[in-house]
């Protein structure tokens, strides 16, 4: 992990009390990490499980307020 990364994570657990349980989505969404798996091509690997982020995102739009200000500093 990434001095930055690492940043964040450390970040976001050192405020855990401040977060408050999320009612999760009906469905992940469309884009699984079956789409990822297996994918061999350093590149397309990289396309896929950007997808599927974008994907998970967008299955969690009802919080995107409440994660966004969880982010805010």
């Amino acid at each position: 992990m990434m001095n930055a990364e690492r940043g964040v994570m450390q970040e976001a657990t050192a405020r855990k009390g401040a977060y408050r349980w999320l009612e999760p989505p009906p469905s992940p969404g469309p884009v699984t990490v079956l789409d990822v798996v297996g994918v061999d091509d350093p590149p397309e690997y990289a396309r896929r499980v950007e997808r599927w982020a974008r994907s998970v995102w967008s299955a969690w739009a009802p919080h995107h307020g409440t994660i966004r200000g969880w982010t805010v500093q």
